[in-house]
């Protein structure tokens, strides 16, 4: 088994460190961090390229929700979102809010196959701080709750009528905590607690090419980025082209503008490319350092790659949690159904697995 980092979307890195360059000014761009908040996401697009839920076939009341949202900052948890459902709560101005979109929906009237499908093949779920018709992605500027860094998010997702078409999830974040429950059935839930991360900004309209958030990622020549943010959002893939054994894989990311999950190899000699896409340096000219976290289930494990788990499961659940262990200040342990692959490792092992990726 093969378990490598993809170079295509760190192709930049090489070419910036190869030539000397490790230090700039501070970029001068401006960047929006502001968004159509989820009442814009659930009407029908006019302006937006894609689809929003107001074009989906099957309704807007068929979409992911959020049933309920939490906040901790030491022992105090807020309680944002309880018994959520779609249209409800409304959200609060200065609350932190999530924003649910469809990813690659074709509008009304919009022939599938033009770029487009009549069903998303991915959802998204930002977390901003809500404002008068739209969210601002930085969520420094939350203004009812206390968030930072070393916040808690913790959010139950109901599936709904995408139940039975998750695979694989992508965090921008530190996952503390994943669980999936029920998929295939009308209580299908995703469960996730995670830390906000530093996330750089990108001036797109600076951008040429769109490399850096293709599927597969490639061509990404971002040298700087144009600011930072605190930030979080949260990628539901519902490709089916991938092997059933991957459902409910997620991984995280830190310091980075997106990733993406990519099996390859043969039957006899799998591969698993984890791409990871960002700038070179950040805003203020330092080089880009960023992490990576990825947990496969243990069907995954054993099915594509041979890697046995180290126990029986107890419950037919997927849960990864994080907790201190071994004097280390962080530990990732999985329980369950759940191991952990080291990615970035000469010598794949179930356990943690901390890394930093120069990006």
């Amino acid at each position: 088994m093969k378990i490598r980092r993809s170079c295509a979307a760190i192709a930049v890195a090489a070419s910036v460190v190869g030539s000397g360059l490790v230090t700039a000014a501070p970029s001068m761009a401006t960047v929006s961090y502001t968004s159509g908040d989820q009442a814009s996401q659930d009407t029908a697009a006019v302006s937006q390229s894609n689809g929003t839920w107001g074009d989906y076939s099957a309704g807007v009341g068929a979409r992911p929700y959020v049933q309920s949202l939490s906040v901790t900052n030491g022992g105090s948890t807020t309680s944002v979102i309880s018994g959520g459902s779609v249209g409800s709560p409304t959200p609060v101005s200065g609350d932190l809010a999530p924003v649910v979109s469809p990813v690659n929906l074709c509008k009304i009237g919009q022939g599938a196959g033009s770029g487009c499908y009549s069903t998303p093949n991915r959802v998204q779920i930002s977390f901003g701080a809500q404002g008068s018709g739209q969210v601002d992605t930085d969520l420094a500027n939350v203004g009812n709750q206390t968030i930072n860094a070393n916040s808690i998010i913790d959010a139950t997702i109901k599936l709904n009528s995408f139940s039975s078409a998750l695979r694989w999830s992508q965090l921008n974040g530190r996952l503390l905590y994943w669980q999936t429950s029920g998929l295939g059935t009308s209580d299908a839930v995703v469960r996730v607690r995670f830390n906000p991360v530093t996330t750089p900004g990108i001036d797109w309209s600076q951008q040429t090419g769109g490399g850096c958030t293709a599927t597969p990622i490639f061509d990404c020549n971002i040298a700087q980025a144009d600011g930072s943010y605190l930030g979080a959002s949260l990628l539901f893939s519902l490709d089916d082209t991938l092997d059933p054994a991957l459902t409910g894989a997620a991984f995280a990311t830190q310091g980075a503008i997106s990733g993406f999950l990519l099996p390859g190899g043969s039957a006899t000699s799998p591969t698993l490319d984890l791409q990871v896409a960002s700038s070179h340096l950040t805003s203020n000219g330092d080089l880009n350092t960023g992490g990576l976290q990825a947990f496969l289930p243990s069907q995954s494990l054993i099915n594509l790659y041979g890697v046995l788990r180290r126990r029986a499961p107890a419950v037919p659940e997927r849960t990864l949690r994080q907790r201190s262990q071994g004097g280390r200040p962080e530990s990732t342990v999985a329980t369950d159904c759940w191991s952990t692959l080291p990615v970035l490792l000469s010598r794949p092992r179930l356990t943690r697995w901390p890394a930093k990726v120069q990006l």
